[in-house]
């Protein structure tokens, strides 16, 4: 029988707990400190922005600027319901690892400070509203695999800097596979129909509330398009979505 001694304790405890949040920067395992960000200086001055001119309806980066909706290609066809879109970086490197440590990973500590990097853009799509956080539903099957909806905690953690509330309003019809996995049509194609108002909601959402639908990434809005689509059957002013990262299209499949 192998004798378990002091530093196999503490190698297993510090694998319990980097279940939950990395030990060190979530991205190059440098050592942080004690109640500050995951991330270390470099790693967090590497989560960049999303690099203006910026369409001013879907935020994504426009070579030329654009003062409309009707001059950009990538949100020229969404409806009214989507009114507009804006997210806190770009997802590539730093970011992106943020994305998938808190998703696939179960970094669930990582997203109080996504959470914060979202507040600006989060209070710019609001304005002077005081939106209910909706956030983006995952289908039953996905959510008991998962064990949580990374969308709902990076709510919950914009709700906890702006005392706005947070209302799972939607739930997800039906499943089906891993957007990430799918190109841009296909995309599209997966998310029509795939959402619609919990049982509850229309209660929740008279006299026309405000809301603000929340996820971890956008690529080709066609989640936030169906959401808000939902959303607007019921009665509800969707002001925009907001996300933590926006993808490049330009890097995707089509």
């Amino acid at each position: 029988m192998c004798a378990f001694g002091p530093a196999d304790f503490v190698t297993s405890l510090l694998g319990l707990i980097d279940e939950v949040v990395p030990c060190g920067c979530a991205v190059c395992r440098t050592a942080v400190p004690t109640g500050g960000p995951p991330l270390c200086r470099l790693c967090a001055s590497r989560v960049a922005p999303v690099p203006p001119p910026l369409c001013p309806r879907c935020g994504l980066t426009r070579v030329i600027s654009v003062s409309g909706p009707d001059e950009c290609s990538e949100c020229h066809g969404w409806p009214p319901t989507l009114a507009k879109a804006a997210s806190a970086c770009l997802h590539e490197g730093a970011a992106a690892d943020l994305v998938r440590g808190l998703k696939y990973r179960g970094w669930t500590a990582l997203a109080e400070y996504m959470g914060e990097r979202m507040l600006p853009v989060a209070r710019a799509l609001a304005g002077e509203v005081a939106p209910t956080l909706v956030p983006v539903p995952l289908a039953p099957a996905r959510l008991r695999e998962r064990g949580f909806n990374q969308a709902a905690l990076l709510a919950r953690a914009l709700a906890r800097g702006t005392g706005w509330r947070v209302s799972p309003l939607l739930r997800r019809t039906r499943g089906g596979p891993a957007l990430a996995r799918l190109g841009r049509h296909e995309r599209e194609q997966a998310a029509i129909g795939a959402y619609s108002l919990d049982p509850t909601a229309p209660e929740l959402l008279r006299h026309g509330r405000a809301v603000l639908i929340v996820d971890d990434v956008i690529t080709t809005g066609a989640t936030g398009v169906a959401c808000s689509d939902a959303l607007a059957d019921g009665g509800a002013q969707c002001l925009g979505l907001v996300s933590f990262a926006r993808t490049n299209p330009l890097l995707e499949r089509p």
